[in-house]
């Protein structure tokens, strides 16, 4: 295939993800023991963020990986190891930065342009002769109910957003600025209760006043369903650092027909939505104060 037709980095990822969702099947998920901050690590233990962190979710999924470490072949030798012959590759996102000549007639062109880039990254499982700790299976030790659910509500009452519990409906009104949800114990369990209100939250970092999330004019009338998209990948970066559940939200199965729609029409769209959604994530943390803050630290 000639250069020019190779299928970009975005294209790659995203027809990966529309083949789950064709399949009836929620591509990224955690494979990994809830626990604080339960994402995709960096061979130097950073955390990946974005889309990385759902795309190689996906992927330690599909292939059934337990570690959380990802690293490069070059990495892997560095630390004494080798990748196994035949092993295949992930991909992980980077963005590199050029300065250009700003246009004349633009008043938004500040000069920058922002260039994707991929790399290849191998799961620890996937790589022989590595230290324990990159393939060690992780204890994570469950907080008693009673103590998670103290930490979360310290959490959810930290931030400026306006909760009303009533009826059985879970939603967020922009117009209103209100998260509606039923009460606590008409939920199953807590932590079920936890990952809704998450969701919602999410939504509520939208608003005008907050990070005034904006699609309208570029995924038309599928608006509603992008920001779905938005607080499904938020919900799920929360999820993991908190101990929720990551399979709450209710009616999955009637947006995948939206979402597929939205993504084989921009092949950037999850792209997007993933960098809104760690937007959003950060700006809850940011608007948690004192003890709840320190509980959601990445």
């Amino acid at each position: 295939m000639p250069k020019s037709e190779r299928a970009s980095p975005a294209e790659i990822i995203t027809d990966m993800v529309i083949s789950r969702l064709e399949q009836g099947v929620r591509p990224w998920t955690k494979p990994w023991a809830c626990g604080a901050s339960q994402r995709p690590l960096r061979a130097c233990g950073t955390p990946y963020t974005g889309i990385n962190c759902l795309y190689l979710w996906a992927m330690a999924e599909q292939n059934g990986f337990h570690s959380r470490y990802w690293m490069t072949y070059k990495q892997a030798q560095q630390l004494g190891a080798q990748v196994r012959k035949g092993e295949k590759s992930s991909l992980a996102i980077f963005y590199k930065q050029y300065d250009v000549e700003p246009k004349e007639d633009s008043d938004d062109d500040d000069g920058k342009r922002r260039v994707m880039r991929a790399y290849h990254v191998f799961n620890a499982c996937q790589i022989d002769d590595l230290p324990e700790k990159y393939t060690a299976t992780e204890i994570v030790v469950q907080q008693p109910e009673y103590e998670q659910r103290e930490a979360l509500e310290a959490m959810f009452n930290s931030w400026p957003l306006q909760v009303r519990h009533a009826g059985t409906q879970a939603y967020y009104s922009p117009s209103a600025d209100i998260i509606q949800l039923p009460n606590r114990e008409k939920f199953f369990t807590y932590p079920d209760y936890a990952a809704t209100r998450v969701h919602e939250s999410v939504h509520a970092t939208g608003h005008k006043d907050r990070l005034n999330r904006q699609f309208g004019k570029r995924f038309g009338d599928k608006a509603y369903q992008f920001e779905e998209l938005v607080a499904e990948s938020a919900s799920f970066f929360m999820s993991g650092e908190l101990g929720l559940p990551d399979t709450v939200m209710e009616g999955h199965v009637a947006y995948i027909g939206h979402w597929l729609e939205i993504l084989r029409n921009d092949k950037t769209a999850l792209f997007t939505a993933a960098a809104r959604g760690e937007e959003a994530v950060n700006w809850l943390k940011a608007n948690a104060s004192g003890r709840a803050a320190a509980q959601i630290a990445a």
